[in-house]
């Protein structure tokens, strides 16, 4: 109130004398709005993030709640298109000028009261962006009401904490179908002014980021002009160090890197900051923080997922989960995206810049402890296929604020990841992996290498590109940790157009190497690449994916693989999963939002606990903020995984047709610089080879060793036949083998195999194809197929003719480790004619599924084999 005379109005409301007069004024500007070319924006128009020091808005209908105001909250994504829809009445006619006395709507934070029945008439107070920006509609002109050296006019102060003023001008925009009030009423929870973030007036707001063995980045934004430096020291006790003082510019980054600090130890920092450039520092609290672990040390790290800051956000529960999850200690802290829904904002992206700072707020009530890894969401604006090599683009200017607020890691000693700069910003710093104690983590980004936009039916455009899938093929290869842990947004690929979906998804796209209808699409949509990500991620022993996206807590397992939907923070409808069935959710354990994850790491296992957070209003007796509402653990692999492995699909020390006896030799070179530490196992035929026998032995650098009839001389049997895997400390090996038998008349014919590599084998969604096949008096084929799995594995086999001809399909089932050979393949598959020139295309339908397979076009009249290997 501003201590104007006020009268009851029909309603029993204060009206405002002046309320005419003012309408009429909102009208005609409106009208000025309306007329302003597009794209055009008054001088002054920049948007400001909230700030302290910013006056107070005087009274009047414009900043007043009403009691039939509707609740107002969450961004407002494409506002101006609402606004076209709502002014041309849905059908292109617009309102006169009478249309403007109809029933009045004001879209605010506040209470919900229905509108009137006639509803052909709808005055739509719209808290509308555009609006704020012009000078003329401010109403903080008494300097009685502004504080000393407060210059922003876009924040506002309610009760004791400042408001951002993004969407808070009135727009009245007239509404003439009951369609449309259905539509105004339908999209009002979906509108928020950027006052509802709810972010209180604070001078200088501090995250951390990219936490190595020896040093840290402190980001310091500050809200007056000044300058400041930081002081760090051993949380044991020990002398302070300062960094030099830098220059602070209101609302930029800072960063001070903090370095020469000692591995796997606690420290403690403040920040000593000042308004201008005399007069004493003012420190902010003491916080903690910690250089990375070593292999075998416990810690703990939390996750998030989806915060939004959106209608569905309850920011009082936001800052209650952060609060959690810092009582929980972490060393970091890790973001799962959409977290600045800059998309959302249509095509004024650059009105998402409060919310950029707003995040800055509340990811600093934690990460100003335990330092962030931000992974990309698909709402925070950095598409490839929206970029166009500008910093003007929505994917450079998200990245470019990003990057300056976020500390995200870059590639070094520490850290790997993208060594590419992007045309208009840079290096993206949106892919890293780092290892922390016994865990690597490994960040995905799906979204800059996609430059191409989909269209919603076939997600083959959605990729993570030749160079970041070969170095998350190297990171995890060459990887030591026990634990491997995967995050990203959501799947690359997953169901229809939104991408939704975990492990029922996983076997799609690229994640899973199948198209839609599940039929393999790999090697057509990636040649050149060995296997899709879910077989990579079970070869190489990730333990865990953690994704987001779908705004729900769900924990499925996958061969072997934990597929973890992180909840979201701030979500206010703790009992809600009715989307989990639409996002295609069907197994696995599904609870509602809010809340976080937390893993603590010991001995080499995680412990995976969901923390719930709820709102004082929303505890019971029996259910309460904090409450831990599902918890499981993820076991380590165990010791140092092996560089490589490789299976070499058939062996023997038997007798064959026509009075052979068949025997194999096993040559292994190492060609290295480092020992070779070898396991060799014997997997058997037509059985679960994970309990044959295994014989260790130590390979020189440079030396080479052949076993003469392997199977007696290694495994000491008297016969048998079957698959061997080799399993090597190092990857630089050669591996083959001959099988022969001594001919009649003296000497020997066989035929030489060598073992497949992780390369060579075949896999879900990347089919093969082994040519010529021939099956008539003179030649027989013999397939022979290993599974490289311990997990049962279907293979698929077609046979092609030479003309193109679909001959006939099959199929088999192999034990996990488990080997087979089908003779006369052809007529195996039910063909009884003869066949020359055919060509035998493999896959697998199993997601993760892998195997190595060759065939023998055997000779009938003198039993000598010619090796076919899949090409």
């Amino acid at each position: 109130m501003d201590g104007r005379p006020r009268r009851r109005g029909a309603a029993g409301r204060p009206e405002d004398p002046g309320r005419e007069g003012d309408d009429r004024d909102r009208l005609q500007r409106r009208d000025r709005l309306r007329a302003r070319p597009a794209g055009r924006r008054p001088a002054g128009s920049q948007l400001r993030p909230p700030r302290e020091g910013r006056g107070r808005v005087r009274g009047g209908d414009l900043h007043r709640r009403r009691d039939d105001a509707l609740p107002l909250r969450g961004a407002v994504p494409g506002a101006g298109r609402l606004h076209g829809l709502l002014r041309d009445g849905g059908d292109g006619a617009g309102a006169g000028p009478d249309d403007r006395l109809g029933l009045l709507l004001v879209l605010r934070r506040g209470q919900r009261r229905a509108p009137g029945e006639d509803g052909e008439r709808l005055l739509v107070r719209l808290e509308a962006r555009r609006l704020r920006r012009r000078p003329d509609r401010r109403r903080d002109d008494d300097p009685g009401d502004r504080h000393p050296g407060r210059d922003n006019p876009g924040v506002h102060e309610t009760a004791g904490r400042e408001v951002h003023d993004d969407l808070r001008r009135p727009l009245l925009v007239p509404v003439t179908s009951t369609r449309l009030l259905a539509l105004a009423l339908a999209i009002a929870p979906a509108l928020r002014a950027a006052g509802a973030f709810d972010v209180p007036a604070h001078p200088v707001d501090v995250v951390l980021g990219r936490p190595t063995d020896h040093s840290v980045t402190v980001s310091v934004v500050a809200y007056q002009p000044g300058d400041g430096y930081v002081e760090v020291a051993p949380s044991a006790g020990g002398a302070a160090t300062a960094t030099s003082a830098r220059l602070f510019r209101a609302e930029e980054a800072v960063e001070f890197v903090l370095d020469g600090l000692l591995a796997d130890t606690a420290y403690t920092y403040r920040v000593f900051w000042r308004s201008g450039s005399t007069g004493p520092f003012t420190p902010t609290a003491a916080r903690p923080f910690r250089t990375a672990r070593p292999p075998g040390a416990g810690f703990t790290f939390t996750i998030q997922a989806d915060s939004h800051l959106d209608a569905n956000t309850s920011t009082a529960l936001y800052a209650r989960t952060l609060a959690n999850a810092l009582a929980d200690a972490p060393d970091f802290h890790v973001d799962l995206g959409d977290t600045f829904m800059t998309d959302k904002y249509g095509a004024t992206y650059t009105d998402a810049r409060p919310q950029y700072f707003a995040q800055r707020y509340y990811l600093g009530l934690l990460c100003a402890s335990a330092p962030l890894f931000f992974v990309l969401g698909n709402h925070d604006g950095e598409l490839g296929y929206a970029a166009n090599g500008t910093p003007s683009s929505i994917s450079a200017w998200s990245a470019g604020l990003r990057r300056a607020l976020f500390p995200n890691p870059l590639p070094d000693a520490f850290y790997s990841g993208n060594p590419t700069p992007e045309p208009g910003v840079g290096l993206l710093l949106s892919w890293f992996a780092f290892t922390w104690g016994d865990v690597l983590v490994v960040a995905l980004d799906p979204f800059w290498p996609t430059r191409r936009q989909g269209n919603g039916t076939d997600n083959w455009n959605w990729t993570l590109a030749t160079e970041q899938y070969e170095w998350l093929r190297r990171a995890l290869e060459g990887s030591r940790a026990k634990l491997k842990l995967v995050f990203v947004h959501h799947l690359v690929g997953g169901f229809g157009k939104d991408r939704r979906g975990g492990a029922e998804a996983a076997p799609y796209w690229e994640w899973g190497g199948a198209n839609a209808d599940g039929t393999p699409g790999f090697a057509v949509h990636r040649p050149g690449w060995a296997e899709p990500l879910h077989a990579l991620f079970v070869r190489t022993g990730v333990a865990a994916v953690f994704h987001g996206h779908d705004h729900l807590f769900v924990k499925q397992d996958l061969d072997g693989i934990v597929y973890q939907e992180v909840p979201q923070p701030g979500f206010p409808r703790p009992d809600s999963t009715g989307s989990a069935a639409d996002y295609g959710y069907v197994t696995g354990t599904i609870l509602g939002s809010s809340g976080h994850l937390r893993v603590k790491v010991a001995g080499g296992n995680a412990t995976v606990d969901y923390v719930r957070a709820l709102l004082p209003a929303d505890e019971t007796p029996g259910r309460r903020n904090g409450d831990v509402v599902f918890s499981y653990t993820l076991a380590g692999r165990g010791g140092d995984p092996p560089a490589a492995t490789w299976i070499l699909p058939s062996s023997a020390r038997v007798p064959g047709e026509g009075g052979a006896a068949w025997t194999t030799d096993l040559s292994v070179a190492n060609t290295g610089s480092a020992d070779a530490a070898l396991t060799l196992k014997f997997l058997g035929h037509d059985a679960d080879g994970r309990e044959g026998p295994e014989k260790s032995f130590t390979l020189a650098p440079g030396k080479a060793v052949t076993w003469a009839d392997v199977l007696g001389s290694v495994f000491g049997l008297a016969s048998g036949w079957g698959a061997i895997r080799v399993v090597s400390s190092t990857p630089s090996l050669v591996v083959t083998s001959q099988t022969f038998t001594p001919r009649p008349g003296g000497g020997t014919y066989g035929q030489s195999v060598p073992a497949a590599g992780e390369s060579e084998l075949v896999r879900n969604g990347a089919a093969r194809a082994l040519a010529p096949i021939r099956e008539d008096a003179a030649f027989r084929t013999n397939l022979v197929l290993a599974n490289a799995t311990e997990t049962e594995v279907d293979v698929i086999g077609a046979l092609v003719s030479s003309s193109g001809e679909t001959l006939a399909t099959g199929g088999w089932r192999l034990p996990p480790l488990g080997m087979t050979q089908v003779a006369h393949v052809v007529r195996d598959l039910g063909v009884g004619a003869d066949v020359a020139g055919a060509r035998l295309l493999l896959s697998t339908s199993t997601p993760g599924g892998a195997f190595a397979t060759y065939a023998s076009v055997v000779d009938t009249a003198t039993n000598d084999p010619r090796t076919l290997l899949p090409r």
